[in-house]
């Protein structure tokens, strides 16, 4: 598990190393530089899918 704390520390790096504002921004980026597409299937995780990332 990881701290919340830690989660904000690595995304603010991530935001700041980008040189990028916030999430929106983030998300933007992605788009921008094909790190993301509408409609991709994208879709919320389920507990299921918790033992795939351990």
């Amino acid at each position: 598990m990881l701290a919340e704390g830690t989660v904000k520390t690595h995304v603010g790096r991530v935001l700041m190393k980008l040189n990028l504002r916030d999430g929106v921004q983030a998300v933007i980026f992605a788009y921008e530089n094909g790190l993301a597409a509408r409609g991709n299937g994208a879709r919320p995780r389920s507990d299921s899918d918790i033992g795939d990332i351990q």
